[in-house]
């Protein structure tokens, strides 16, 4: 019997298989304590602003992964080919008491235009240290990732 070129099997034999996997992690209700600096800086009518906060994030966060795999056979028959497949799926969560430490500051520099209206530009980021996430490849283990979020900023601000 001939061998073809499918995972060693007899010619006229076929194997196949494919798989996905679906991963999320949810965080319903995360809270903790903060505690940071504030300050204001003003020389005519040039101001600057901003802020620098450390806090912490304590929360359940609840992991889900849903894999799925396709087996397919196909071999010969005396009355033509035959075809047989199934699906295997795998669920698997997890929920963990989660400790998230989080950095923030915003930098922003406001002019004043009139007594009451200012225009204002600046940045903002923030960190997020050891956040759990949901693996990529992994379907048993989770793994932590340093998240940071950034951006630029522009005000309008009316004081009365």
């Amino acid at each position: 019997m001939a061998v073809s070129d499918n995972i060693g099997l007899p010619a006229g034999y076929s194997l196949g298989q494919n798989g996905n996997a679906t991963n999320s992690a949810n965080a319903s209700f995360l809270v903790g304590p903060s505690i940071g600096v504030q300050g204001l800086g003003k020389y005519g009518k040039h101001r600057m602003e901003g802020f620098l906060s450390q806090s912490v994030l304590i929360g359940n966060v609840d992991y889900k992964t849903i894999a799925s795999r396709q087996y397919s056979y196909s071999y010969p028959s005396y009355y033509g080919s035959y075809n047989y497949s199934y699906n295997y799926t795998t669920n698997l969560s997890d929920s963990e008491t989660v400790v998230i430490p989080v950095t923030e500051m915003k930098i922003k520099y406001l002019y004043d235009v009139t007594e009451y209206l200012s225009l204002g530009l600046g940045f903002f980021g923030s960190a997020w240290i050891d956040t759990p996430t949901v693996p990529a490849a992994q379907l048993n283990a989770q793994q932590n990732k340093t998240l940071f979020f950034y951006g630029g900023l522009a005000s309008i601000n009316l004081r009365y």
